[in-house]
């Protein structure tokens, strides 16, 4: 290289420098001495490469002043009283100071400040900045929106190669932040005649006064003050009026504001109206019932001189002690000039409640006689639920809910106890939507233990309910976890093929672990899944590809050990299944009437433990054809079914495919065989072998169904009596030609 100044007085140590294997190169500059501050030095670096010269330059400001003692005093360190900070605001806060040496001024100086700011909201401009004629350097702090601190700033300058720093000097920084501008209006719902439109300017949710609020809207609005300010309180408000004969309709509204920079805009809808009605009714219909936690409905209608009024609001006003709501609230009149809603009682709202319905019409309140409706949302059957956490290796959250009557129960105190697992918060208290959790912990040094118990209990309402979940825990110490998984080789037919691989602990064989598998259950299906590692730690699997599955898919399995998650994968696995399902000997479409269907007995074993289920049961099944006037189509192919058991544990297995069908005793019994996927409380996802058997009795249109479920390693889910329940017209078995 070779390097060349614009100014005589620098030399360089070695003005011929070499590149180095990284192609940088490295010389000292030396000013000469007595040398006074000289702006825009241009220093250029020559270098010919392959008889090609190329060439760059800096501009920098040079000096070598003999000042052995140099001196700057910020301006402000004079003025401000001892112990008293300055303040900064957004607008910003002029600082200066003076350097010299030995009593004389120092020009054309480069000064630099160092700000310190927690936020970063806080910086000075312009840095670096350069003294005057007189040594005088000044420059300005800046906040940002949201600054709220204090900073310290240190004032920096060199000078004949001595730096020179200030004693640092603190700052009151306030500078409110506008990060969230909103406008939020307080409504009304309905104008009716004449009105008022208000609303509330905040800033990150607090009060902005003084800002003007721009309000625009449909022509059919006629806002009074479009322009209005808003208080100390960020509140502001326009009367509007609606001209006469005009008819029941919406229109939307607009509100803008700008504050810091920062500009929002809101918009609302109002139902309008201004019209003569010299003889309006409304009516309100309530139920002659008793209403009960499933709430019931309250109709109306709203008419004008006997025609119906739509596009209107109706107010509806409960008198009640407890808890109850309607919802809409206000109900909308439709054509028909009809509104209707729900009416919902809290728990144990036990009463005689009144409502009474208003509306407005040509600028006139319009109301309804009061109605009493008897309300009785006892709570008979409280359950605790337990959200199935899968293996739990070391520690894991535990969760679950407490419901009454499907309505969640807050504020209940869940006891939460296991021989083996330790609770962070044995005794949680339900949030508002009835939920609850814990942290839950397993001792190190805990191997592996199957079918773990834990328990929730509680008391609602006086009434002791209490679950109990059962688990696989572990807590191993591990020099080191691994998982493997060894994907079938070439190309998987129909007849499927096997997956298998390795848990290890360290070097050891980790036994009895629960390895999950994830691949699309619309192409293929893994079981069992979970698959249990043997005593040497190995595990196996059967990848089956669906019927009509050609290309790829993607596998892979995970699993926790010591409290540290592994996996294995994704790893693509070719699927050649193109041969269609096996002729349908029969087609079928069965399932449970509307809804989940009550009476169902149901038996389930996990990890050894018996338990029997009463609750409700929703059964759906398809298959060779979906409605009674098709065809046979093998492609139609689905099968599922939840249970609800009453004490809030649920079991839903969806996603059935069959592997086989058959249709008996004069087309009246259908069978199917499959594999479907099945998940325990909110749990993780298995794969379940299924075998359902209905029977279809087409004189009081019934079906009595027998299941039976197992995943092959931990679980069976069974019907412990045949489950009869009422079916639908749609439900038939045909046979195929």
């Amino acid at each position: 290289m070779n390097l060349t100044s614009s100014f005589d007085g620098i030399t360089f140590e070695n003005p011929n420098p070499v590149t180095d294997s990284r192609g940088e190169f490295v010389t000292t500059a030396i000013v000469d001495r007595n040398t006074p501050i000289t702006p825009n030095v241009i220093i250029t670096a020559t270098a010919v490469i392959i008889e090609e010269t190329i060439r760059s330059s800096i501009t920098a400001r040079v000096e070598c002043i003999n000042c052995p003692d140099p001196i700057i005093i910020p301006t402000q360190a004079v003025q401000a009283a001892p112990r008293q900070l300055r303040t900064v605001t957004c607008p910003g806060t002029p600082i200066s100071g003076r350097l010299t040496c030995e009593g004389l001024p120092i020009p054309n100086v480069e000064v630099s400040f160092e700000v310190t700011s927690a936020s970063g909201k806080v910086i000075v401009t312009p840095n670096p900045t350069l003294t005057n004629n007189e040594g005088v350097y000044s420059a300005t702090i800046l906040a940002f929106p949201g600054a709220r601190e204090i900073v310290t700033i240190v004032t920096t300058a060199t000078i004949g190669g001595n730096t020179i720093r200030s004693e640092p000097e603190s700052y009151e920084v306030t500078c409110p932040g506008c990060e969230n501008l909103e406008i939020t209006f307080d409504g009304p719902n309905q104008i009716s005649c004449n009105g008022t439109i208000s609303g509330r300017l905040t800033c990150d949710n607090e009060p902005v006064a003084n800002i003007p609020i721009t309000l625009s809207g449909s022509p059919i609005l006629n806002i009074i003050t479009p322009n209005p300010v808003t208080n100390e309180n960020g509140e502001f408000s326009s009367v509007v009026t609606i001209n006469f004969n005009t008819p029941s309709q919406e229109a939307d509204y607009t509100a803008q504001a700008t504050f810091n920079g920062v500009e929002t805009t809101a918009t609302g809808n109002v139902f309008v109206d201004c019209v003569r009605c010299t003889t309006p009714q409304l009516t309100l219909n309530v139920p002659e019932v008793q209403i009960g936690c499933d709430g019931g409905t309250i109709t109306g209608r709203f008419t004008c001189n006997g025609e119906p009024i739509s596009n209107t609001p109706v107010n509806l006003t409960l008198l009640s002690s407890g808890e109850v709501i309607v919802d809409p609230n206000p109900a909308i009149t439709n054509a028909d000039g009809i509104y209707s809603a729900t009416l919902k009682p809290g728990l144990n709202v036990i009463e005689t409640i009144t409502i009474i319905a208003s509306a407005m019409i040509g600028g006139e309140e319009v109301r309804s006689p009061a109605r009493n409706v008897a309300v009785n949302c006892r709570c008979e059957n409280p359950v605790v639920e337990l959200d199935n956490p899968g293996p739990i290796s070391c520690r894991t959250v535990i969760t679950g809910r407490v419901l009454c009557q499907g309505i969640p129960v807050p504020g209940i105190t869940v006891n939460l106890s296991s021989p083996i697992l330790n609770f962070e918060t044995p005794n949680p208290i339900t949030e508002p939507d009835g939920s609850f959790s814990s942290v839950a912990t397993v001792q190190p040094i805990t191997p592996v233990e199957e079918g773990v118990p834990y328990t929730a209990e509680a008391v609602v309402f006086g009434i002791p309910v209490f679950n109990t979940n059962f688990v696989r825990v572990e807590c191993l110490v591990c020099d080191g976890e691994s998982l493997t998984l060894i994907p079938p080789e070439g190309t998987v037919g129909c007849d499927g093929a096997p997956i298998s691989g390795r848990v290890l602990c360290g070097n050891t064989p980790a036994q009895k672990i629960a390895v999950f598998f994830t691949v699309d259950p619309s192409i293929a299906f893994i079981s069992p899944n979970p698959a249990i590692t043997d005593s040497n730690g190995n595990y196996s699997a059967v990848l089956s590809p669906n019927q009509g599955a050609v290309g790829t898919v993607e596998i892979s399995a995970a699993t926790s050990l010591g409290g540290n998650g592994i996996s294995a994968g994704p790893f693509p696995v070719n699927l050649n299944c193109p041969v269609p399902p096996p002729e349908c000997p029969c087609r079928f479409r069965l399932n449970t009437q509307g809804r989940a269907q009550p009476g169902a007995n149901i038996r389930v074993v996990r990890f050894g433990h018996v338990q029997d289920y009463l609750g409700t049961l929703n059964i759906t099944v398809v298959q060779c054809g979906s409605g009674i006037q098709g065809i046979c189509n093998p492609a139609v192919d689905n099968f599922n079914f939840v249970f609800n058991a009453s004490n809030g544990d649920n079991f839903q297995f969806t996603q059935g495919r069959r592997t086989e069908i058959f249709c008996e005793d004069n087309l009246t019994t259908a069978i199917v065989e499959g594999t479907i996927n099945g998940r325990i409380n909110n749990g993780p996802a298995r794969t379940f072998d299924a075998k359902i058997t209905a029977i279809l009795n087409r004189m009081n249109n019934t079906i009595t169904w027998t299941i039976f479920a197992t995943d092959n390693t931990t679980t069976t889910f069974e019907t412990i009596s045949p489950f009869t329940a009422a079916t639908d017209p749609t439900s038939f078995i045909i046979g195929c030609p």
